[in-house]
């Protein structure tokens, strides 16, 4: 976080952070700001590969997700606090919130 902070401090217009969560939940914004942020224009093959890796499935359950592979891929992106127990979901938070703070500021501003 600290080399993250310090890059932004001084490249604030040349650093954009996405967050994976963000990313597999939101692909297409994320895309799209991605892009804009890089000065680059949507090419028509981006269209091509959403329609191709979009799923619009119910068991699926969200609509948009992004899914490449076999798994949804925004079903991972939260998968691990299943594993925990309640106890230890707010050891992580405790432990974890300056940092995931300082992160959520500095991910994906303007969005």
């Amino acid at each position: 976080m600290n080399l993250a902070n310090t890059l932004e401090r001084l490249h604030p217009t040349k650093l954009m952070i996405v967050k994976f969560e963000m990313l597999v939940t939101q692909p297409k914004l994320v895309i799209k700001s991605l892009l804009e942020f890089l000065n680059l224009p949507w090419h028509p093959a981006m269209d091509k590969f959403m329609a191709e890796h979009m799923v619009e499935d119910p068991k699926h359950r969200l609509e948009g997700d992004l899914h490449t592979q076999s798994v949804n891929s925004s079903a991972k992106a939260h998968q691990w606090k299943t594993k925990l127990s309640l106890k230890q979901l707010n050891e992580v938070e405790r432990v974890c919130e300056e940092l995931i703070e300082k992160h959520e500021k500095l991910s994906m501003r303007g969005i």
